[in-house]
């Protein structure tokens, strides 16, 4: 919504969400997806498929970056199940349906530490890169850290300098990273970053960087942000959910891990992995994805343990590909046990992907059960497709309750008696209102929402029944006689619970 407001007012500076300044993250992402707009030529009001297209073409670039960053540490076996392991992990597949920052941030930091890969290894293959990396790969380094920087501030600096830091303290000394050619990097950051912290200074003065660092990353550090705060070991936990299919592999794999901690790409990896993962659960507020960066080091180590296949990992193989293979029946079941519950008769398309992912998936489990690993784990992933196809292709978009701001916006004209209204809604304010509804439309509470009605012109407001109270009251003092129209009954996602949102405009009724 913020960035079809740039596009809407030519202003791509200022961040705006609807009257009130966003700033909470950099510009980054919404350059990337006022461009995807660009070059969709459908303006401001395309849909929101063409928004997400930055976090589309970010998985898959980090999927390939994944690949090219395994391949320098173990080889191109390893770099293969590695990739595979990106393309079909839960949270990636997540983010690259969401129009947000992740996805494309994970691409910039995977980049970063492909090129730092390269440079910490090339002790091992005897290249001159450690004394001089090429200049096309110290460019790739600097100008992934000034993208990273740009669609989500210091996380890239947390991370890429946490395994830095580690390595150093590994090989006692920093030798290594001449290659980098730093003081040239650094301008190119510099170059990168500044102008428009410059512009933004002298547009807002400080109201940005104190709402950015000061509220927003501090906050996540030392305060559990909108109701986000976890204990740690949270993100340990939910590694089991975000990185499927690659944490059953990296459980088997830690064995190999261990014993071949010493090895140089293996303590790569981890100085990638472990520091970053203690930050994260140090920070007070804790979402799913945050440790998303991580998990090309965890697929990474995964390539490396499937390729050398060391006891320890083959020694547990048949039961871990087997539990690897039952989830995409359990995902399927559980989809459609839903949608059947909720919504009614499912598709035929999603159906028939479903069942195409239930038959791949068996041949999987069977595949496990008789020891042909290699051919179970590349049977899961492909499974993996239909799954997609079936859940959130073929189902979701009609599950009406996951989308109330879309049914809002059909019963608008209808429900308002005329065909341009303005419009207010109480008790739910996800930016998807303004995005289906119009960049104008009010998000207020409910006594407000009724001061709203009482304003002269062609209105509408749909409230929620937890504020119905409060602007039925309001109303009664107001002497507003109102009629209620159609009711829109979904799911408030940022807290997880049930609304029932009614329409209502002066007129008729008491």
């Amino acid at each position: 919504q913020a960035t079809r407001q740039m596009v809407e007012t030519g202003n791509y500076i200022d961040i705006r969400l609807q009257e009130l300044p966003r700033s909470k993250k950099p510009i980054g992402i919404y350059w990337l997806q006022s461009a995807a707009i660009f070059l969709t030529g459908q303006g401001a009001a395309a849909p929101i498929w063409a928004y997400r297209l930055p976090s589309v073409l970010g998985a898959l670039l980090a999927v390939l970056l994944t690949y090219w960053t395994t391949l320098t540490l173990f080889g191109r076996q390893a770099a293969l199940v590695a990739g595979a392991l990106m393309g079909a992990s839960v949270v990636l597949i997540v983010e690259a349906h969401l129009a947000k920052t992740d996805a494309a941030l994970l691409a910039t930091i995977v980049a970063a530490q492909g090129v730092l890969a390269r440079l910490y290894m090339s002790e091992t293959t005897g290249a001159a890169a450690r004394e001089k990396l090429p200049l096309h790969l110290a460019l790739v380094f600097w100008g992934a850290l000034g993208a990273g920087i740009l669609i989500k501030g210091p996380v890239i600096l947390m991370i890429v300098g946490l395994t830095i830091a580690t390595l150093i303290g590994i090989e006692r000394g920093a030798g290594w990273l001449r290659g980098l050619r730093p003081l040239a990097g650094i301008a190119i950051v510099l170059a990168m970053v500044v102008p428009w912290l410059a512009l933004t200074f002298l547009r807002s003065g400080p109201a940005f960087f104190q709402e950015s660092i000061g509220t927003d990353l501090v906050g996540k550090i030392l305060g559990g942000q909108e109701s986000h705060a976890a204990p740690p070991g949270t993100h340990t936990l939910l590694l089991g959910a975000m990185f499927w299919p690659g944490s059953f592999l990296l459980a088997l794999s830690i064995g190999w891990i261990w014993q071949n901690r010493a090895d140089r790409a293996v303590r790569f990896c981890l100085a990638w992995f472990i520091p970053s993962l203690i930050a994260f659960e140090v920070a007070t507020t804790k979402l799913p994805h945050y440790t998303m960066p991580l998990f090309p080091a965890a697929a990474a180590l995964v390539g490396g343990a499937f390729a050398a296949g060391g006891r320890s990992f083959a020694r547990w193989t048949r039961w871990g590909f087997a539990a690897t293979a039952l989830v995409p029946i359990l995902i399927v079941l559980a989809g459609f046990g839903l949608y059947l519950r909720g919504v009614g008769t499912p598709p035929v398309g999603a159906s028939l992907a479903a069942a195409a992912a239930v038959i791949l998936a068996v041949a999987a489990l069977v595949a496990a059960v008789r020891g042909r690993a290699g051919e179970s784990f590349r049977l899961t992933v492909v499974s993996l497709v239909p799954v997609v196809a079936a859940i959130i292709a073929g189902l979701a978009p009609h599950a009406d309750r996951l989308w109330p701001a879309r049914a809002m916006a059909a019963l608008v004209s209808e429900a308002a008696g005329c065909a341009d209204p303005a419009i207010a809604v109480a008790g739910f304010g996800e930016a998807s209102v303004p995005f289906e509804l119009g960049t104008e439309t009010r998000i207020l509470r409910g006594a407000a929402a009724a001061d709203f009605l009482a304003a002269p012109g062609c209105r509408i407001a749909f409230v929620e029944s937890r504020e119905a109270g409060a602007f039925v009251a309001r109303a009664g003092e107001l002497g507003l006689r109102l009629e209620s129209g159609p009711t829109v009954r979904g799911l408030d996602l940022t807290f997880f619970r049930q609304m029932t949102l009614t329409a209502f405009r002066p007129g008729g009724g008491a």
